[in-house]
């Protein structure tokens, strides 16, 4: 799919909106809300807000993909994962390591919580700025049973009833930028993700793996 993305920071006395420009898989997520608690100099404390899981819309998957789908057919629609949480950040010559603990109940459909280990290393080769990443993140009952369970009322012929349980899904990454002009960047990037727990006992969830490839050009101004 063609995704169109304005990402962008600012920040003042302690109050910030910013875009993650090192992890691939959040370009099309949106930009972070926050206010930094306490600042060190390798080390920073956080209030934050931002979305955590991209939601889904089955009817518009359907209409997208011009045929039916029978397993999607009548299944409500999961909204995106927004939570508020603290953030932990430990920084490096090179990298940085952050710890994210957030509920997702005060402003999504979901009523569980998330916690994100994230690491990500920069390496400069020529004009390319290299991020390789890998990611731990801890999802709560309410949190998977929200956007792979089954309730009552979405049960069919294909889809029985099913209560979610929670789920740690390990990723890493690689994502790459390089300016090709004084205004254009190209990036690139691939992300490989695996779920642990009774995720695929789902009727709508057929693999424990996702995988992600982007490719794009960002516009400076």
């Amino acid at each position: 799919y063609l995704n169109i993305s304005l990402l962008f920071a600012f920040y003042y006395e302690g109050f910030f909106i910013q875009s993650d420009h090192r992890r691939a898989h959040t370009h099309t997520l949106g930009a972070e809300l926050g206010y930094q608690l306490i600042i060190e100099d390798d080390w920073e404390l956080d209030i934050i807000s931002k979305s955590y899981i991209a939601g889904f819309y089955p009817g518009d998957i359907i209409d997208n993909a011009d045929k039916e789908i029978p397993i999607l057919e009548g299944l409500k629609n999961r909204s995106s994962g927004d939570g508020i949480g603290i953030r932990y950040s430990k920084y490096f010559e090179n990298s940085t390591i952050s710890l994210d603990v957030a509920t997702l109940a005060p402003l999504s459909g979901s009523d569980g919580w998330i916690a994100d280990l994230f690491y990500s290393h920069i390496v400069l080769y020529r004009n390319w700025d290299i991020y390789l990443n890998t990611g731990l993140t801890y999802y709560s009952d309410d949190v998977i049973d929200y956007y792979v369970g089954i309730d009552e009322s979405e049960t069919s012929a294909l889809r029985e009833e099913f209560t979610g349980h929670h789920s740690v899904k390990t990723q890493v990454e690689i994502f790459a930028q390089r300016p090709i002009s004084k205004s254009w960047t190209f990036n690139v990037g691939l992300s490989l993700s695996h779920y642990f727990g009774d995720i695929t006992d789902s009727p709508i969830v057929d693999r424990q793996n996702a995988s992600q490839i982007m490719a794009g050009v960002l516009y400076v101004f």
